[in-house]
């Protein structure tokens, strides 16, 4: 797959922000978190504001692939192993993408934590919520039907970060699969 250098920026954008937070976000710390020269970040955005709208955006695609992957792979596990295999397969899913992509649990919770302090920032905060509650709807609909709806997929969502908060402040180890499994059966039963 080929990055481009817009993507490089991006990332580091986004590596910036779970390292040192929303507010040290600046076109000439981009520059040198992606290790390019100076004025690479400010070529493509001008303002501050284009570069953390970019910045979600990309948050929010690389979220959706992640979702895509995983609700492929759950699928055919599922129509080959059935639903208990599932629902261990998502739980042991969602531990491994949380601890490989620490940074992007990070950065889209710093940025819903700037979004209750900037209006400006509250439609990004909507989609990233959207991105992160995605999988979990389909996922809920398969295991538990969909009569079960969106109200429950919220409360998984929420459940699953809740789990990772601790591991993603640095207070804690990232939960096991064992944890998930039992916090969501819990929930869904």
């Amino acid at each position: 797959m080929i990055t481009t250098r817009r993507e490089i920026i991006l990332d580091a954008a986004l590596s910036l922000v779970a390292r040192e937070g929303l507010a040290a976000l600046t076109h000439r710390g981009t520059d040198a978190a992606a290790g390019l020269p100076p004025g690479s970040t400010s070529y493509y955005y001008r303002r501050k504001a284009e570069l953390l709208e970019a910045m979600i955006d990309r948050l929010a695609e690389r979220l959706q692939a992640e979702s895509e992957e995983l609700k492929s792979a759950f699928t055919t596990v599922l129509a080959n192993q059935g639903r208990e295999a599932a629902f261990a397969f998502v739980a042991d899913e969602l531990v491994v993408c949380a601890d490989a992509d620490r940074d992007l649990l990070i950065a889209r919770l710093e940025i819903m934590l700037a979004a209750s302090r900037d209006p400006a920032l509250s439609g990004a905060c909507e989609r990233l919520a959207q991105a992160a509650m995605r999988p979990m709807l389909f996922f809920v609909d398969l295991l538990a039907g969909p009569a079960v709806g969106q109200g429950c997929a919220m409360a998984c969502a929420a459940l699953l970060d809740g789990l990772m908060l601790p591991y993603a402040t640095g207070q804690g180890a990232a939960p096991t699969a064992a944890q998930v499994r039992a916090a969501c059966s819990a929930l869904l039963d």
